[in-house]
């Protein structure tokens, strides 16, 4: 566990840095926009490359590492000939994602928030033009990233997050009192772009050649692909029903509603990724390797002290968050055009998601390790 807990210390402390920047951006946006209408088109609008992206961006990590692995195992030219065929199954599969969210623009918004209004539907449907590259870009990170996982490369992957938020702060700074809040999905794409740029850094770091040849899968790759795809799928089938629910009743509601439970989980995940993320992506590398090796037993062991870590991590945060939500949302948001009534609303949704911060990091955790 030694080297594990050296990786998890480096990834805790760039996610100190990532999560401070990104405190920054939160507050930002908070300041200038506070919670409003807009606030709500701009949120619906992000959200849909992340629902579009959603499988992708849980089954990469959880896929790629898992099967770069078995291919190395035969030669590092095996390895980087699947890697090349994933990135390649990938980027066509967000091409055509992008082009049907381009043609389904209106209907996908709709579908998601039903209640606005029409001069907020139109709004919407102009922000997500801009953030629908998000699906090529950030799928191609995360291929990107878990390569670079594999060979215990985490550095990239936690500076990726730091140009988002350098890059979306500074955007919305310079630009918001020309385009208000468009400027904050053009910001978002910008910093979209920055985070693959600076992934794509990080390849130099590691082993994996890719020659933008692309390749048909092995078919024996193929049958693995499909039968760990199949329970990932649906289990971010129901977590994007979740969204899509949560989403489609408060856009119902008076304006500013999908911005306050917008706020409470970024505060959620905030936490988390100082509790348990970074464990989890330092520790899963090395259960993919056991598992490669047929080392069940110790696969099985550090899957026991990582639930356990886990839970030591998680419990005393999730309590903080519990009793002191308030305290925790006046310090963060509660500036420029965020009002105390804001706060005060805030503050209630993230003392419910407080008492799923637990589960979050397991779910999480056991997502990966049965798809290894």
């Amino acid at each position: 566990m030694g080297h594990i807990a050296q990786a998890a210390m480096v990834l805790t402390v760039f996610a100190g840095i990532s999560k401070i920047s990104g405190f920054f951006r939160e507050m930002t946006v908070a300041a200038i926009f506070g919670v409003s209408p807009e606030v709500d088109a701009f949120l619906v609008a992000a959200v849909i490359p992340f629902l579009l992206t959603g499988f992708f961006q849980r089954a990469i990590p959880a896929i790629v590492i898992p099967l770069y692995h078995d291919a190395c195992q035969e030669s590092q030219a095996a390895g980087n000939k699947l890697a090349q065929s994933v990135l390649g199954v990938v980027v066509f599969f967000s091409v055509v994602l992008m082009a049907a969210g381009y043609s389904g623009a209106g209907l996908l918004v709709r579908l998601i928030a039903p209640g606005f209004s029409p001069d907020m539907l139109e709004l919407t449907v102009k922000m997500l033009y801009w953030l629908l590259p998000l699906v090529l870009l950030n799928n191609c990170r995360d291929v990107l990233g878990a390569l670079q996982q594999a060979h215990r490369v985490f550095l990239w992957s936690s500076l990726g997050p730091v140009a988002v938020n350098l890059v979306t702060i500074s955007g919305i700074l310079l630009f918001y009192t020309t385009y208000g809040i468009k400027v904050a999905a053009l910001a978002t794409l910008l910093a979209g772009i920055a985070q693959l740029l600076v992934q794509a850094a990080g390849m130099g770091r590691c082993p994996v050649k890719l020659t933008g040849k692309f390749a048909l899968l092995p078919r024996k790759d193929c049958r693995k692909l499909a039968m760990l795809a199949f329970p990932i799928f649906m289990s971010v089938m129901l977590t994007q029903i979740n969204v899509i629910v949560e989403r489609n009743f408060a856009s119902a509601l008076p304006g500013g509603t999908i911005a306050v439970l917008n706020y409470a989980q970024k505060l959620q995940v905030l936490f988390f990724a100082f509790c348990g993320a970074p464990l989890i992506t330092a520790v899963f590398p090395d259960i993919t390797r056991r598992l490669s090796a047929a080392d069940t037993a110790g696969a099985r062991r550090l899957m026991i002290k990582t639930v356990k870590m886990i839970i030591v991590l998680t419990v005393p945060v999730s309590v903080v968050l519990s009793f002191f939500p308030e305290v925790l949302v006046r310090l963060i948001f509660q500036h420029g055009n965020f009002s105390s009534e804001a706060t005060v609303q805030t503050a209630l949704v993230l003392r419910y998601y407080a008492f799923g911060l637990v589960q979050y990091g397991l779910m999480d955790f056991f997502f990966r390790y049965f798809a290894a």
